[in-house]
């Protein structure tokens, strides 16, 4: 466990993220030597940690956080997957730090995989040229309300 001062809250989480990073990396670990491999990884949630002057704390609050929502999005591919992708990897890196959205998840591993299908829609494919940022993106809170993600703290 950490120690100093942090909250018991703050330290199950940091606790919890240091347990997902040793997955994620046994995961990847046991990957190294295929020769067409990729690992997935995207949070179903992210975490209030007293974050702001609400000082909400956990998720699944009647009304969500920006900090609830926006979650990690890890794609790692084998050395022969880069080697086959390396246009579409270099599309994914320039894109690192640009909002996409889950919705967006079934046409880009599509795409990255090289798959079509009749309904394919490439602006949705994040891994293509042709993407577009979602102009509107939508949340569900715990009532089943949608909310506008530009709305929220």
């Amino acid at each position: 466990k950490f120690k100093g001062g942090k909250t018991s809250e703050i330290d199950e989480y940091d606790n919890s993220i240091l347990y997902t990073d040793f997955f994620i990396s046994s995961v990847i670990q046991s990957m190294q030597g295929e020769e067409n491999a990729w690992v997935l990884y995207f949070s179903d949630h992210g975490e209030n940690l007293y974050d702001d002057d609400r000082k909400y704390w956990g998720h699944g609050l009647p009304s969500p956080s920006r900090y609830e929502v926006e979650v990690p999005l890890l794609i790692w591919t084998s050395r022969g997957l880069r080697e086959k992708n390396q246009e579409k990897l270099l599309i994914l890196e320039k894109r690192q730090n640009s909002p996409i959205t889950l919705s967006s998840l079934f046409e880009s591993l599509s795409g990255l995989l090289g798959l079509s299908f009749i309904e394919f829609n490439e602006e949705k494919d994040f891994t293509s040229k042709k993407y577009k940022v979602p102009q509107e993106r939508k949340v569900l809170d715990v009532n089943g309300n949608v909310i506008q993600y530009k709305d929220m703290k």
